[in-house]
């Protein structure tokens, strides 16, 4: 899922079930930001000492194999059922790291953060969470299974939905999975899209001990906006613009503009000590402080703390028997 579905969708399932438009915009903003954290940064506070942040998604598909386990299977590929239904395929192949929807993985995930309480943990799982639907069928990792046929695609490496390119991610995209069974490969994102947003809804109403009574007008609504087809800019604008009607009605605001860099910039200074005469070499390492001395309670710091707090209930996942026997490198 893109931006549509992880910010604006996610932030009016948040204020349908009973969040405030501020818990809302943090759910929301922490989904999306997981696509968009792709820089580790070195931070340092007034004691001089050093924090390290994690990434959850890379720029480079072609990262080493260790970094892309770490991030794909943990936060955008969580592996589910082989077994599977929807996973059929012609070939008849398996995989144990196919990333099927609302598997025990993501439930997992989900329900730890939930039980954390915690708004920032809450979004990044929902990411994780909702994208079993989007990303179902395809693995974390390097691997044929995630294979398609063309030319194009034979010379991508088969990493993700690298093949697919963003299909799998967009609202009202109705796309061809020539790998499932025939009474799968024709895939309506719209129809996966909106079991994500029912159980993604259950969840949040179920946490904030809200009963849901017009639920499928709710989600007829959002069927509705999702059948605006196209992902034109037209189109696309379109259907954010049918989002805000909704926010608007319950809770009197329209959703504030995603802004990738907007915690980021409210928590930490950027300084330089580099002279003139020996500039920076390490382009690698940018040398950034935190802007108050109580840094732990910004909202980049808290989003970075609760992105390695879900990354350890999904390193605890693959100490799992089942599997034992993959050969991956470690992260």
């Amino acid at each position: 899922m893109d931006i549509e579905f992880h910010y604006y969708v996610n932030y009016i399932i948040a204020l349908k079930a009973g969040f405030t438009s501020k818990k809302a915009d943090i759910i929301a903003t922490a989904a999306q930001l997981v696509d968009d954290n792709i820089e580790i940064n070195l931070i340092e506070n007034n004691k001089g000492e050093i924090y390290k942040s994690y990434v959850s998604q890379t720029a480079n598909i072609l990262r080493p194999k260790d970094e892309l386990f770490r991030i794909y299977p943990i936060f955008h590929f969580v592996p589910g059922d082989p077994f599977c239904i929807s996973a059929q395929r012609k070939d008849g192949l398996m995989h144990i790291l196919n990333t099927t929807p609302d598997n025990e993985n993501a439930r997992l995930l989900m329900e730890e953060a939930l039980s954390s309480k915690n708004l920032y943990r809450i979004g990044i799982a929902s990411h994780a969470y909702c994208d079993t639907w989007a990303h179902q069928n395809f693995t974390g990792y390097y691997s044929y299974f995630n294979g398609l046929s063309g030319v194009f695609e034979k010379a991508i490496p088969n990493i993700g939905h690298a093949d697919a390119k963003h299909k799998p991610d967009l609202v009202s995209k109705v796309w061809l999975d020539e790998r499932l069974s025939s009474v799968n490969e024709v895939v309506d994102n719209n129809r996966r899209f909106i079991k994500a947003a029912s159980k993604l809804l259950d969840y949040y109403a179920k946490f904030n001990k809200k009963v849901i009574k017009d639920k499928a007008k709710f989600l007829n609504q959002l069927n509705k906006i999702f059948s605006i087809k196209g992902n034109k800019d037209y189109h696309y604008e379109k259907r954010i613009r049918k989002y805000n009607e909704i926010s608007k009605k319950l809770s009197g605001n329209v959703i504030k503009d995603y802004k990738k860099y907007e915690w980021f910039e409210s928590s930490v200074d950027v300084y330089h000590n580099e002279s003139i005469f020996l500039p920076q070499l390490n382009y690698n390492e940018i040398n950034y402080k935190w802007k108050d001395i109580d840094y732990q309670k910004s909202p980049y710091y808290l989003f970075c703390e609760a992105i390695k707090a879900h990354q350890k209930v999904g390193e605890d996942i693959f100490k799992d028997d089942k599997y034992d026997h993959l050969e991956l490198n470690s992260w």
